[in-house]
């Protein structure tokens, strides 16, 4: 019997209906009372619904009666989630009380929905229930994963916490699916199936696939693309037992246990652990990614360049090693937040280091010194300037936390009321207290850790660092401030991505003379911001009046 493989599922003791009992436990009882909410009023709905959905899984209900009850619900959900998304659609997902609130709302009803099913499946699953067919079984299968899955999205859309037991119920009910060899059924079902019908795995797969290529690294739109927009190809996912130890580093999930997909290199238990083979995958993506071809669901939800390279990013199929990750126990850590802030901040600090430097000349030429400036201790008037530029009323600076750290990136923790203004792509200067040295960083991901806190997964891209101003070729053009980045072997700039690309002319402002550079390919992008390499460009006068060609490409510009 597979029974056992569902043992985990857990529920609390059912209550008996009291004769007394008002809330609608039929059909048509339930159809009444849905045509009496408020249908415009989503935030009363939602309240409405998930009180519901939580008092009818507490009492004992026929298993075909709950069916039907759970089945009629089902379009008022698929509304509820439906709006919740059109209210998030277009805007940066940031951390607040509301998002918290509106995520915590999503998650009840959809996790009453999954459980409503779980029951019936154990109850189908038993040794007395006769009668059920593979039919039934994988119907219900569908339903608890279809609605543990919209969780997940709904956590990865709104950056809120990945809950440990919606994995376990996920992972439990596909495994059960493949020992009954229902995993290849197809269900019609056109809430969970943008073609209205497909099969398990589909519904398995394809938020298999979302957790595997960082979801939290990915906007709200760009979930539902991967999500929804890939249901032709993410069956070329190989989901397959692993029967021996292996060093090779690969996805892999545990179908016992309440995990997502990890990269791992051995096997702590051979009968559980299942390969995730992405190779036929990644070819299908790279084809789209190259030929601009996109599958049919596409059309409908779009599947853009930037998706598309971030899922054959994840998904390439190398050897690959598993990031070594050095903890640093909450160490704490100043952060300035924002470009302008950064720019704010470096502005201060070149402000006290000039007038520093004039302070030590004028001791040196009076012979007071003797000295160089790298070596002169700072007089009271250069430490009295520093106190004030680390004052926060002139730059917000905040404390987070470290928690670890790897050679390239940082995974950090902070409080839910310095989480506003904090959003993917969003560039932070970070300084240790430990090295004192500021690091230039970016915010890949962004997730809910409780009510109180968040963590988010920053890239550290430098920290040798430069605010400086910059322009266009052009009599009128504007002066920008734009940083610089000096890395090993070549340097970059931090520019806006809807004002410069490759090719470019620019003229950099220094304090003695004007430097002419040309764009080179970007390195990265985000949907605000590009880092390019360049190289100078010597004996070009930047003057449009001398310089016809420079003339005609700015008016180039202009017109575009």
């Amino acid at each position: 019997m597979t029974q056992h493989y569902l043992s985990k599922f857990t529920f609390p003791k059912l209550q008996r209906v009291k004769s007394n009992q008002t809330l609608p436990l039929t059909s048509n009882e339930l159809s009444d009372w849905i045509a009496d909410l408020p249908m415009l009023d989503n935030k009363v709905l939602t309240s409405e619904i998930s009180t519901y959905l939580g008092k009818i899984n507490s009492l004992e209900i026929k298993d075909d009666e709950r069916f039907e009850l759970l089945e009629l619900l089902r379009p008022i959900v698929e509304r509820i989630i439906a709006e919740m998304i059109r209210d998030t659609r277009g805007h940066e997902v940031e951390i607040s009380p509301e998002n918290s609130a509106r995520q915590h709302n999503a998650s009840i009803i959809l996790r009453t929905m999954a459980v409503g099913y779980q029951r019936l499946l154990v109850d189908v699953a038993a040794p007395s229930w006769f009668g059920a067919s593979k039919k039934d079984k994988a119907l219900l299968v569908e339903r608890v994963l279809f609605y543990s899955g919209e969780q997940l999205r709904l956590a990865y859309m709104l950056c809120a916490f990945e809950d440990e037991a919606v994995w376990q119920a996920l992972n439990i009910s596909y495994h059960y699916a493949i020992i009954e060899k229902i995993d290849k059924k197809i269900i019609k079902d056109s809430f969970a199936y943008p073609s209205g019908k497909g099969s398990l795995d589909l519904v398995y797969k394809r938020i298999v696939l979302l957790a595997m290529v960082v979801p939290y690294g990915l906007r709200d739109a760009e979930v539902d693309q991967i999500y929804n927009g890939l249901s032709v190809v993410v069956e070329l996912l190989e989901i397959a037992p692993i029967m021996e130890q292996t060093d090779d580093v690969m996805h892999m999930i545990d179908l016992k246990q309440s995990y997502p997909p990890s990269l791992q290199t051995t096997l702590a238990s051979k009968g559980s652990y299942y390969r995730i083979g992405n190779g036929d995958l990644h070819r299908k993506l790279t084809h789209y990614l190259l030929t601009g071809e996109r599958p049919k669901e596409a059309h409908e939800k779009g599947l853009s360049i930037a998706v598309l390279t971030h899922l054959c990013h994840h998904l390439e199929p190398i050897k690959r090693r598993v990031t070594s990750r050095v903890s640093r126990g909450d160490q704490h850590i100043n952060a300035v937040v924002g470009l302008e802030n950064i720019h704010l901040l470096f502005e201060q600090i070149n402000k006290v280091e000039i007038e520093e430097e004039t302070i030590v000349r004028e001791e040196i030429e009076k012979g007071e010194l003797t000295f160089s400036k790298s070596d002169a201790p700072p007089t009271q008037a250069v430490a009295e300037q520093q106190v004030q530029i680390d004052e926060p009323i002139e730059v917000p600076i905040y404390q987070f936390y470290l928690q670890d750290e790897s050679e390239t990136g940082a995974r950090l923790r902070c409080r839910e009321v310095q989480g506003a203004g904090l959003y993917l792509g969003r560039f932070l200067l970070l300084k240790s207290i430990v090295t004192e040295e500021w690091i230039l960083a970016n915010i890949r991901w962004i997730r809910l850790k409780n009510e109180q806190e968040f963590l988010l997964g920053v890239e550290l891209l430098c920290s040798e660092i430069e605010s400086i101003e910059i322009k266009a070729i052009g009599k009128n053009a504007e002066t920008v401030k734009v940083l610089l980045l000096k890395n090993e072997g070549q340097n970059s700039l931090l520019l806006p991505k809807a004002q410069y690309q490759q090719g470019d002319t620019i003229v950099c402002l220094g304090q003695e003379q004007e430097t002419m550079l040309i764009l080179n390919q970007p390195i990265w992008e985000n949907n605000g911001t590009a880092q390019f390499y360049y190289s100078e460009k010597p004996n070009v006068d930047p003057d449009p009046e001398q310089s016809p060609e420079s003339k005609s490409a700015t008016d180039l510009r202009d017109i575009t």
